[in-house]
């Protein structure tokens, strides 16, 4: 986020006084922002042109997340400002980038209910928390919600625990999953693998999950230790962080020690899940349980379906000579 240092930095370029570091203000007032030029970007260079941000940071402590790393306070602007910007648009279709965008429950209920009248179809983030606030789901549906990105995480409540995400309840997680599909709500659900309480069997119950829920877009993760937050000290103080060659921190690789498996079984493990949920038969199964948005489900599990595939291929030692080409071109 460089509301403020991007324009500094851009200012000082052109009068020679470049400074070292640049710094966003962890309270800027976010009134009055200058509308994105949206009109300058090629027709069919992108899936959706028409992305906006609400709110900023998030009020959680979760280890492994490089949010509140990058951003202290949660923020919010004007909701008059998020209105008239959505009206501005000239597509149906919008797409929230907000990290935590549900957790101030007057700000995105008000929010909401001032889209209702501007009749967009958006997708956006939550946290299962949404499954325990009715009027919260039905405002959402109302206003024109038709996928969420639900960061489960993990299905292990002990893991939950250890990365500071014990707000999660996991019993609740098939209820949320009900909720969202009763309003039509599709759910793109995103997991963690190897987490210190993980398993080997963590990955089969996890697809099994996946599975039973009919979680339309599942997309899964390994446990990244990025610079900044608290997994990463965490591992750095335990000795467990494996390499610190940045490429590798895409959270497909392994870059540190589980507890309970390898390096390999974690690896392996995470390739097999995206493998076994993007079979054929398990997307057809999935997608037609669910029944929110089926040629919509169908086209986005077939690219994951490219996507986990080929995973298989980019092994660490892979990636790390890739690299190497790359840079020898470089220079």
């Amino acid at each position: 986020m460089a509301f403020d240092s991007w324009p500094k930095l851009l200012r000082d370029f052109k009068m020679g006084i470049m400074q070292e570091h640049y710094d966003q203000a962890n309270d800027m007032n976010f009134s009055k922002l200058p509308m994105p030029r949206r009109d300058l970007l090629p027709k069919l260079s992108y899936i959706s042109k028409n992305s906006i941000q609400a709110t900023f940071g998030c009020p959680y402590k979760c280890d492994f997340c490089a949010v509140i790393s990058t951003q202290k306070k949660y923020l919010r602007r004007p909701i008059e400002d998020v209105i008239k910007e959505l009206s501005e648009m000239n597509s149906r279709f919008v797409t929230f980038i907000d990290p935590s965008p549900m957790e101030d429950k007057k700000y995105i209920k008000q929010l909401m209910r001032e889209m209702i009248p501007l009749k967009k179809i958006w997708g956006g983030l939550a946290t299962v928390k949404i499954g325990d606030d009715e009027e919260l789901l039905d405002l959402a549906a109302q206003s024109g919600c038709k996928g969420l990105l639900i960061g489960f995480e993990t299905i292990d409540q002990e893991a939950l625990n250890e990365v500071n995400k014990g707000f999660s309840d996991v019993e609740k997680y098939k209820e949320v999953c009900k909720k969202l599909h009763d309003r039509g709500i599709s759910i793109n659900g995103t997991f963690i693998f190897g987490m210190d309480s993980h398993k080997k069997d963590i990955f089969k119950k996890t697809v099994d999950f996946v599975q039973e829920n009919a979680i339309e877009l599942p997309r899964y993760a390994i446990y990244t230790p990025f610079p900044g937050t608290g997994a990463f000290t965490k591992l750095n103080n335990e000795n467990r962080i494996l390499t610190k060659n940045w490429s590798l921190y895409d959270v497909q690789h392994v870059v540190f020690k589980p507890k309970q498996m390898t390096t390999d079984e974690l690896f392996e493990g995470s390739v097999w899940a995206w493998e076994q949920t993007y079979i054929i038969k398990n997307i057809k199964n999935r997608i037609t349980k669910a029944g929110t948005n089926i040629p919509l489900s169908l086209v986005t599990n077939l690219g994951y379906r490219y996507y986990g595939n080929r995973l298989r291929n980019f092994p660490n030692h892979t990636i790390i000579e890739l690299e190497k080409q790359w840079n020898s071109k470089l220079l």
